[in-house]
């Protein structure tokens, strides 16, 4: 049997079927995701359909042949057989950013591609002032920024991105850097965030030893995951590639 293919943003009462797929996606995995997927139906409809929007998704979902597209987009027929869960990002070399945080298509429907990219994207920065202790009236100089951003784990759930801690150097080894990243944390905790994750350079011998006094986690060492990424002419060319299609396949359609 054929089957035709229809891409859409997904809706509140999808959530139940992008979380068969992600746990289907933590069994292919090698997980047992009755123990890794702590994420809900209820969290990811507050979560994507709420007042703010912690992470956005696409879904595909697949029909026969027969049935006409305009129907087994809006009127609910067909299966949800494939997800792409992704939010706005922000990286203070680059600017604005997606996060691809799962792309997952049933064994029997692979071969399905899709990209996307979006408009809107939002960070957040706490900055430290250096202020003299004689002169407190006086605005002080930034001498520290830590730059963050709301992100989502389909295992997790809401989780907070540090895209960027620094401080300058005549100013470390007084608690400013601790200071910053608690207070991160604390603004996650307050947005019902479960967790925090950011990336340290292998060189930074500096930084690993300051975060391993925070008892952080080494995730790489710990889960085996990579960071992968998509930048530059590759992301443009990923961007463009449904504006010039490579194929002749018209089974695919974007609502």
């Amino acid at each position: 049997m054929g089957f035709r293919y229809v891409v859409r943003q997904a809706k509140p009462a999808d959530c139940g079927d992008i979380l068969r797929l992600i746990k289907e996606l933590a069994e292919y995995e090698g997980e047992n995701p009755d123990q890794v997927v702590k994420n809900t139906e209820q969290d990811m409809q507050n979560d994507s359909f709420g007042d703010q929007a912690f992470f956005h998704c696409l879904v595909a979902v697949a029909t026969d042949d027969d049935i006409p597209p305009g129907d087994c987009g809006e009127a609910g027929r067909g299966t949800v057989v494939a997800y792409a869960m992704y939010f706005y990002a922000y990286s203070a070399w680059v600017g604005r950013l997606m996060y691809l945080e799962d792309l997952y298509i049933k064994p029997t429907h692979r071969g399905l591609r899709n990209d996307s990219f979006g408009d809107h994207a939002f960070f957040h920065c706490l900055v430290g002032e250096a202020v003299d202790e004689e002169e407190p009236t006086v605005k002080g100089t930034t001498v520290a920024y830590a730059m963050y951003f709301c992100a989502y784990s389909t295992w997790i759930g809401r989780l907070l991105y540090l895209e960027d801690l620094f401080i300058q150097p005549s100013h470390r080894g007084k608690g400013l850097g601790k200071a910053m990243v608690c207070k991160v944390a604390q603004i996650g905790a307050e947005k019902g965030c479960k967790g925090m994750q950011w990336i340290v350079q292998e060189s930074n011998a500096s930084a690993r030893q300051f975060y391993d006094r925070l008892n952080a986690v080494d995730m790489t060492e710990n889960d085996g995951w990579r960071v992968i990424g998509s930048r530059g002419e590759n992301f443009t060319n990923l961007a463009n590639s449904l504006q010039n299609p490579v194929s002749k396949n018209n089974n695919i359609t974007f609502l």
